[in-house]
Parts: C-alpha cells; sequence; structure tokens
C-alpha cells in the first residue's frame, strides 16, 4: 500500500469515527431516559481520542507525501511545466500559494492577480494544530450577507403582527388586503488591516507548511474581530435588569415575541457563574452542561455562549445579550481574508493581512441587553 493509498483509508477511517460519535450522540438524544449520561460522556471521550491519534496519522501522511512531492520537483514551481499527475484545482491553488508564501513571487507561484494579493481558499484542506478554544465564532450565527460594494442598503420583510384576511360572502368582490412591509437596512463596510509576524529566518530555516500556519492565524484574528463587532452592536439593545429565574425566564417568554427562532444567550463569563448557581422551584439546576466539546451548554432552551467579561463591560460584571442574533444583527462581508507581502522601513517586508465587512443592528426588538443584580435575588 503506497502513501496515498494510506492517506486514504485513514481518511476513510477518521470519517467513520465521526459517524459512530454523531449515531452515539443522536441515540443519546432519542433516548435519553435509558442512557447513562457519565457512560455516554466516556464514550464519546474514547471515540475524540481515537480521532485525535489519526488526525496525527493523516498529518504525517500528507507531510510525507509533499516531502515526496518536493523532493521530485525541487520545488520549483512553474506555470509552464506539467501540474502534479491527479491534481484538482483546490490542491493547485493550495500550492501555488504556499510556494507564494516561501518565496514572495506571485509569478513563479502563477498568481495573476494585478497587485499580487493571495487569497486565503476557504477549502484549504488540512488537520488545524490549534483551533480557537477560549471563545465562539458568533459571526456563523448572525445574517452574513455578501456584498458587492462599500455600502447599501438590505430590504428585510417585516413580519405581519394582525392577519388581514376577512369572510367574506359568496361571489363577493374580495377585500383589500394589506401590503407586505419591508425595513431597509443601511450597512457600511469598514478595513482591517494587521501585519503577521512571519521571519525570513523562519521561513528559510523550516518546512512548516505555511499556508496552514498562516491560514489558522488569519482565520482566529478574523473570529476575534468579527465577536469584537458583534458584541459591541449587542450592547445597544434595550437594557434589562434580572436578579432571579423568573426574570429570566420573562426575558424568553414574554418580553420576547414566540415568533423569533434564533434565540440564544450570549454571557460573560461572570453571568455565566451566576447562571451555574442557579436553581428553579424544582431545586434543579437551570443551566445544563454540554456531554460534547463543540456543542454548546444550554439554559431555559437557549444555548449559551461564554465571552470575557471585558468584551460586554467591566472586569466581574454580569452582562448578557438574550435574543435573536439572526433576526436582530446584520452582516455585510465585502472581501474574505487575503494575504500580501508588503514593504516596511523597519522589517524590510512583512506578511499583511486584510479583511472588509461591515456589522449593524437589524431588529431592535430582537434582543436585550441584561445585567444580572444577584444581591436582590430572592
Amino acid at each position: 500500500m503506497n502513501l496515498k493509498e494510506q492517506l486514504l483509508a485513514a481518511k476513510k477511517a477518521y470519517n467513520e469515527m465521526i459517524d459512530e460519535k454523531r449515531s452515539l450522540l443522536e441515540d443519546a438524544d432519542k433516548n435519553t431516559a435509558d442512557k447513562n449520561i457519565s457512560e455516554v460522556r466516556s464514550k464519546v471521550e474514547e471515540i475524540q481520542k481515537r480521532m485525535k491519534a489519526k488526525e496525527t496519522e493523516i498529518k504525517d501522511l500528507e507531510a510525507l507525501i509533499e516531502e515526496a512531492k518536493n523532493s521530485r520537483s525541487g520545488f520549483n514551481i512553474n506555470p509552464e511545466n506539467p501540474e502534479p499527475e491527479g491534481e484538482d484545482e483546490a490542491e493547485k491553488q493550495y500550492r501555488m500559494a504556499n510556494h507564494y508564501l516561501h518565496t514572495r513571487d506571485a509569478q513563479s507561484a502563477g498568481l495573476k492577480s494585478p497587485d499580487a494579493a493571495l487569497t486565503i481558499p476557504k477549502d484549504v484542506k488540512y488537520v488545524p494544530v490549534d483551533e480557537v478554544k477560549t471563545i465562539d465564532d458568533l459571526s456563523q450565527y448572525i445574517h452574513m450577507v455578501n456584498v458587492t460594494s462599500a455600502q447599501g442598503s438590505y430590504p428585510v420583510r417585516q413580519k405581519p403582527n394582525t392577519t388581514s384576511l376577512h369572510s367574506v360572502e359568496e361571489l363577493a368582490k374580495n377585500p383589500d388586503l394589506a401590503k407586505p412591509s419591508f425595513k431597509n437596512i443601511e450597512w457600511k463596510v469598514d478595513t482591517y488591516r494587521g501585519a503577521i509576524p512571519l521571519s525570513q529566518e523562519a521561513i528559510d530555516d523550516s518546512d512548516a507548511d505555511l499556508v496552514s500556519i498562516v491560514a489558522q492565524d488569519l482565520k482566529e484574528q478574523k473570529i476575534l474581530l468579527l465577536n469584537d463587532k458583534i458584541l459591541n452592536v449587542m450592547k445597544t439593545f434595550t437594557a434589562k435588569t434580572v436578579s432571579s429565574v423568573d426574570e429570566l425566564k420573562a426575558i424568553k417568554n414574554v418580553a420576547l415575541d414566540p415568533g423569533y427562532k434564533h434565540k440564544v444567550m450570549v454571557v460573560s463569563a461572570s453571568f455565566y457563574q451566576w447562571l451555574d448557581t442557579l436553581k428553579d422551584k424544582d431545586d434543579n439546576y437551570i443551566l445544563n452542561r454540554s456531554i460534547t466539546a463543540n456543542s454548546p451548554d444550554i439554559c431555559l432552551g437557549l444555548p449559551v455562549f461564554t465571552v470575557r467579561d471585558t468584551t460586554l463591560g467591566q472586569a466581574g460584571e454580569m452582562k448578557a445579550f438574550i435574543g435573536d442574533i439572526f433576526e436582530g444583527i446584520f452582516g455585510a462581508n465585502r472581501k474574505d481574508l487575503q494575504a500580501r507581502w508588503v514593504d516596511d522601513s523597519v522589517y524590510g517586508q512583512f506578511l499583511q493581512g486584510v479583511t472588509r465587512f461591515g456589522i449593524t443592528k437589524s431588529d431592535e426588538d430582537a434582543g436585550f441587553f441584561v445585567t444580572a443584580t444577584p444581591s436582590k435575588a430572592s
């Protein structure tokens, strides 16, 4: 069995582990009363350990295959030369991107953009070394739309509050129906730039897969930036104060329209600590911990996402957004992450990351900015 066959077999085994884990969790959800939570968690952790080992195996095999390719080609990539046999478009883009980062030569890498800018591919296939473990990517829950200009408006149909259908006699003239109501969301795109500290020595002396490293670093930077802008919008929603479980329920069940279907809680670490101590009238904790690492905790039926205290207020303050994040916040994505080498008077050259997007409030009634005051709790 050659290296490619070993890699295919390893990926197949990894996908089977994913299916096994999914099947176990779905079975646990359907038969919660018959399952021991600790037993399910133990099985999930055992599968995750096997998946981690298989990820390492896949990464090692991919490195060996890449090393074999480089040894055959001498890493002298030229668009005029025949492309490696069996290489698909994604692999070609990945190969050219890595060559560009190593050589800073857009022409020899096959890049045709006039400004030699390199767009990081969305579908780069690699096993990540690190993940952003301290914060969730909130942008995947808001209403994000790709746009083609720097600013504009986006029409959103508002939900009707009453029916305009009427009872009529046979063959009677149809009464007029209420026209659908639209609300225009005004958005504006901002540009964000930053330098990625990659030294020439590190590039020359390392065989590291720079595409993976840069793509991961840029991904984490954009997640943190998007979250910061989204959290700033959350702080502009109508303020409320709570001190008990019943007041939390009143926000969820009464203050928020039942029509909102994407309700969540985005809470500061201190607010989460308070939630974790709350019990209902039956003396049961209202916060249900997730049994998997990639699933959010649940409180009163709502997913809970935790952020640092200072992103929603001051250290020690118990702040939270409770509402429909999809209906309440609109995102305009103008440009995905790009990276290119630029001149600098101090460093000579450095790798610059660029992204363009805008975040704005789209529905004032979709959520509340909540402060907990446990000293008043009964």
